[in-house]
């Protein structure tokens, strides 16, 4: 469902604000369009290569400002490739007294536009979203996210899709009855879901400040919050779930925002484990670095083995419902002399699993 959104998003797109241009090159630009808005989401191959090269590719050059620009470009390209009759060129035309150009790349600017704005309501809405998003690399490998939207979101979805197949409807009633659209068939129709989408988005911003006031006004256990984080529920825009974090403990807690009152004391908290040879030197790995490098509210664990400790690092954003599909963890294990013996980028369902 996630691909779907952001195919019918670009398709919306075009037809909203790009209406002509399609009606004047056909089923390619509409391709390249729909390329530009769902190129990025290529990085989901990355999951066949194993937890390592999903936590390295995921969300990161194809969800980068700078990886935004080279969907934009291959698109182009792809639009170019199609399109064998686009052949934009300018000539000189005699001006009174100087000669005058006669730009023909008008068009081409519209094209361009309607690929960049596909690529960059991807962007957009995966930052919205709950996903978290490298935007800065290869310079930042830091995850950013806005944590309004769940990963994959059936009101968005069904905004989307009804945008699309109802003015079909309205059409083939209009046919039925003989009355004439004034606009092109669904421009109207687009344009209203990109209205609704913004206030959708917009009542999203609002509820989650709301659930952060309420995580950032209440004690859990005795313990004032440091850091706080709500994350959206999939079905219910008035239910999140709250990470908290606190000088000794990770709690998670769910946030109804309407119904039952908020109860801090409903939070399920973890202390966190004691600093300890073992932990420090599991830290300071390489793995361990990229790992937290990728990851906001990470949570360590410490189990003692017969060779000697197993510290597994991963991120309490994936505890929480509606998470990832694929969510990775760090796990280091050390000797009896808490030196590193392997470390590894893992699935995070195999640390339960052992």
């Amino acid at each position: 469902m996630h691909l779907a959104i952001h195919a019918l998003l670009s398709v919306v797109l075009a037809r909203a604000f790009f209406f002509r241009q399609v009606a004047k090159h056909g089923w390619p630009l509409l391709v390249a369009i729909v390329l530009a808005g769902t190129l990025a989401d290529l990085d989901l191959l990355a999951a066949l290569f194993g937890p390592a090269a999903y936590l390295a590719g995921r969300y990161t050059f194809t969800h980068s400002l700078l990886g935004t620009l080279a969907v934009i470009f291959v698109s182009g390209l792809m639009f170019r490739a199609l399109d064998k009759s686009y052949a934009p060129d300018k000539h000189l035309a005699l001006g009174k007294n100087r000669f005058q150009v006669s730009d023909k790349f008008a068009p081409l600017r519209a094209i361009f536009l309607a690929l960049a704005l596909a690529a960059v309501l991807h962007l957009l809405l995966d930052f919205f979203s709950n996903s978290g998003v490298a935007l800065f690399w290869p310079f930042q490998f830091a995850r950013y996210s806005a944590d309004w939207l769940p990963n994959i979101d059936p009101w968005l979805f069904a905004l989307l899709l009804a945008g699309l197949l109802l003015p079909e409807l309205r059409r083939l009633i209009s046919s039925e009855i003989g009355a004439k659209e004034k606009s092109p068939r669904g421009q109207t129709g687009a344009r209203v879901v990109f209205v609704l989408l913004t206030l959708y988005i917009g009542a999203r911003f609002l509820l989650h400040s709301s659930s952060l006031s309420l995580l950032e006004s209440r004690a859990y256990h005795g313990e004032i919050p440091a850091h706080v984080a709500a994350l959206p529920d999939a079905f219910s825009p008035l239910h999140w779930s709250g990470i908290v974090e606190t000088q000794s403990m990770l709690c998670t807690v769910p946030i109804p925002l309407a119904g039952k009152p908020f109860n801090s004391e409903a939070a399920r908290c973890q202390h966190k484990p004691d600093i300890s040879p073992a932990l420090a030197t599991a830290q300071q790995s390489e793995v361990a670095q990229k790992y937290l490098r990728a990851t906001r509210f990470p949570r360590a664990s410490v189990a003692s083995t017969t060779a000697g400790t197993a510290v597994a690092i991963r991120s309490m954003r994936d505890l929480a419902p509606g998470a990832p599909p694929h969510a990775v963890a760090a796990q280091i294990l050390l000797d009896a002399h808490s030196r590193i013996a392997s470390e590894q980028i893992v699935w995070a369902q195999e640390i339960h699993e052992r």
